[in-house]
């Protein structure tokens, strides 16, 4: 069996959890999660993860988010999973092989129609990969919801586009589907904690945290992820990068373990 993760070296990379509604058009965002779960409402914009890092407010609707620079905003979960390549990763100890978007310069990174937060002045080239540096200020963030905020949240090593809050019942109001219980209100800010049990999941679906499940001594944010016996239960149509090679079947619940070669990702991006 492959090894689904190697150790890289700390570096600071972009996130989340996709935006998951994003999750089709990019993948230069943060660290992989596993790649099928549901989008309950959080986009995983945080230092390291579509699992691990502090998550913004973000609609997940379409699960599999593979890509990292999730910032998006309410919206209610989802229940399918499946497009899209991944982000990058973050901070020290293993992390998963994903799909970085290549670049000559900063400006090659930039993606279209996704909002001012993900121009060429929100990204670094480095080492001929993008790299998100995160929201420069509140007017990037309301390209598509006006009520969204640049925030940095604590632990966090950029800033994401989330909801303002006094409460987190105040992110659980702007975000349909959810409870304040998946979130806490962060200096002002809404992250999302994730899924809070199976019982919060779709049909089909369970609460897992998968980062946990890959790297038994990290602890990422829990997301609803198909239920599954082997991994060729956890193959949702969502292509050759979202197959039964890419998962583990973990506890009965899917974990997306990464991209197997560059031939899985999209043109102009590597598997690393």
């Amino acid at each position: 069996m492959r090894t689904p993760f190697k150790t890289k070296r700390s570096r600071r990379y972009a996130v989340a959890i996709a935006m998951v509604l994003l999750a089709a058009c990019s993948d230069d965002g943060g660290r992989a999660t596993s790649g099928a779960s549901v989008g309950s409402a959080g986009g995983t914009a945080g230092t390291g993860s579509m699992t691990t890092g502090t998550s913004a407010s973000g609609s997940s609707g379409t699960g599999t988010s593979a890509t990292g620079t999730s910032s998006s905003t309410s919206g209610s979960a989802g229940t399918s999973g499946g497009s899209g390549d991944s982000g990058g990763s973050t901070g020290g100890g293993p992390t998963l092989p994903v799909c970085w978007q290549t670049c000559a310069v900063a400006a090659d990174c930039a993606l279209m129609n996704a909002g001012e937060e993900f121009d060429a002045d929100n990204y670094a080239c480095e080492d001929g990969l993008c790299v998100y540096q995160g929201c420069n200020d509140d007017q990037e963030c309301k390209t598509f919801l006006p009520s969204r905020i640049c925030h940095q949240a604590q632990g966090a090593s950029f800033a994401t586009c989330t909801e303002p809050c006094q409460t987190a019942q105040d992110c659980a109001a702007a975000s349909q589907g959810t409870m304040a219980s998946n979130w806490t209100c962060d200096g002002g800010g809404c992250v999302w904690l994730g899924c809070g049990g199976d019982s919060e999941c779709p049909m089909g679906f369970v609460c897992r945290d998968s980062t946990q499940a890959l790297f038994p001594e990290q602890t990422g944010v829990p997301g609803c992820v198909p239920e599954c016996t082997v991994p060729a239960d956890c193959d949702l149509g969502g292509g050759v990068l979202y197959d039964e090679d890419n998962y583990m079947c973990i506890e009965g619940g899917c974990a997306w373990s990464g991209c197997n070669s560059t031939a899985e990702c999209s043109a102009g991006r590597v598997c690393q």
